[in-house]
């Protein structure tokens, strides 16, 4: 006979059918959020029941039976939460009066939003996900630099979208500060662009998780896997992620699991493992785009970017926020960490830091005469009111205007020199790739070119070692299949 606490599921499941027609989507989400942990956390409680009892095979046969119709309940509240997401997909952007839906869909390691607007596909990020990024990673570096307002990254990408219109670059895609559903953050248009990298969560199989962790039988991984699946440190977040099957939310490389706008609490968590709806899987570099950098338009797009990101001060520019489109056209994306207040002059402290963040310790070699033109007639000045209206500080801002200073004296040096170009060459291209040895003989890169293809060489040659590892490793489980 079902016990009165399921009893009570299921009245509160007909609660919900006879009310739903009257309340807002939230109100379903939150009512059958607390219904699912209901419902989970009294499946842990007879797990745990029929695991203690060894003897009485009747009695563990009813705990099995009462098991199953929880889990049954469960996947029924699961296809709620389904219809709910199709339902919500409908719902229409009233706080800035435009025509968007909703794709829940999830980029990157951001709860970005994918929206389509005026016919537009645009990504909004919230401003909250991006200070929490910043203080979950602990990172030293981005506190040398100084950066306040860490939760308000919208304005450095507004700041930065202008900057880059101002100095004619046009690189980094249309961006403005919105506030969508109580959530301030920015909204920028879609590029659709080839980054230089990309990854995917591809599952773990029994098998091979067995492999990876020799101390723990699969009950104990799961079950240890399952109490961190809320976000806690767990191995190393940038190799494995969790996947949420139907996959409604999830964060890609972190280990927070979202089932609609609502992260997955430690309960769910080992339930929904039991159950298999949550899976381990592995970050693995799927592809990486070997662009022609020799290209005219990419080697004055890459040094462009350089002198950009030097007078924005971004701190954080890497193979994975640059998007390749047609081959030879460049999208510069994430800009949250610009417009820092201690990254004045390339001093030996912040080259430190800089190099801690894999990011260039110096100024372009070569530079666009038409660029360098642009930057030379730019005035931080202008955009000072407009900047301080969005929420930089006078601090930020007179960084900006020394680290500009320092690299209109950079230009001088480069015109007298007469590395000012006009046409980009295969000649100006070799230039790019030579590089430099440091006293310690480590390769010092002066531009993202040279900087990009070492990278893209290293990872294509790891790329290539985990290949040629997987192959042998499942050609030898199909020779032990084959002798059973």
């Amino acid at each position: 006979m079902p016990s009165s606490e399921y009893h009570h599921l299921i009245q509160q499941f007909h609660f919900y059918h006879q009310h739903q027609a009257d309340w807002e989507d939230f109100q379903k989400l939150q009512f059958l959020n607390q219904l699912e942990e209901e419902a989970c956390h009294f499946f842990l409680v007879v797990e745990k029941k029929r695991r203690e009892i060894t003897e009485n095979g009747e009695k563990i046969k009813l705990l099995q039976e009462e098991l199953h119709q929880i889990a049954c309940f469960i996947d029924q509240l699961f296809q709620l939460f389904i219809d709910l997401d199709k339902n919500r997909e409908q719902e229409i952007f009233e706080e800035e009066k435009a025509k968007i839906i909703e794709h829940f869909l999830m980029l990157g390691s951001s709860r970005m939003k994918i929206l389509i607007e005026e016919n537009c596909l645009k990504i909004f990020k919230p401003d909250d996900q991006v200070g929490n990024n910043f203080k979950r990673a602990g990172n030293a570096p981005m506190e040398e630099f100084g950066f306040s307002n860490r939760g308000q990254a919208s304005i450095r990408a507004v700041a930065s979208y202008l900057v880059s219109q101002e100095l004619n670059l046009n690189f980094v895609p249309h961006t403005t500060v919105v506030t969508y559903k109580g959530e301030r953050g920015s909204l920028q248009e879609w590029i659709k662009g080839i980054p230089l990298i990309e990854k995917k969560l591809e599952k773990l199989s029994d098998i091979f998780l067995s492999r990876l962790i020799k101390d723990h039988t699969l009950p104990e991984l799961r079950e240890a896997v399952a109490r961190d699946a809320t976000g806690r440190e767990f191995w190393n977040s940038s190799e494995y992620g969790l996947i949420l099957k139907p996959p409604l939310r999830h964060e890609k490389g972190n280990l927070h699991v979202f089932k609609n706008s609502i992260p997955i609490s430690d309960t769910k968590a080992q339930v929904f493992f039991m159950m298999r709806k949550i899976e381990l899987a592995e970050k693995k570099v799927t592809r990486i785009i070997n662009p022609d950098f020799s290209l005219p338009t990419l080697q004055k797009g890459f040094l462009d970017a350089q002198a950009f990101d030097f007078i924005v001060g971004q701190v954080d520019r890497h193979i994975g926020n640059i998007l390749i489109k047609d081959q030879e056209v460049l999208f510069l994306l994430d800009h949250d960490y610009t417009f820092p207040e201690k990254f004045k002059e390339l001093d030996e402290v912040t080259k430190k830091a800089l190099a801690l963040r894999s990011a260039l310790t110096e100024l372009p070699p070569l530079l666009d005469k038409k660029t360098a033109h642009h930057i030379m007639n730019f005035q931080v000045e202008k955009f000072y009111e407009q900047f301080l209206s969005l929420g930089l500080t006078h601090e930020e801002l007179e960084s900006c205007k020394s680290r500009l200073a320092l690299l209109k004296k950079h230009i001088h040096q480069l015109s007298c020199d007469k590395k000012i170009i006009d046409v980009w060459t295969y000649e100006t291209y070799q230039k790019l790739i030579r590089g430099r040895k440091n006293e310690e003989g480590l390769l010092i890169h002066n531009n993202y070119i040279s900087k990009f293809l070492e990278e893209q060489r290293q990872r294509q040659f790891i790329l290539s070692l985990i290949q040629k590892k997987e192959k042998e490793w499942k050609a030898s489980v199909a020779a032990q299949r084959s002798m059973v």
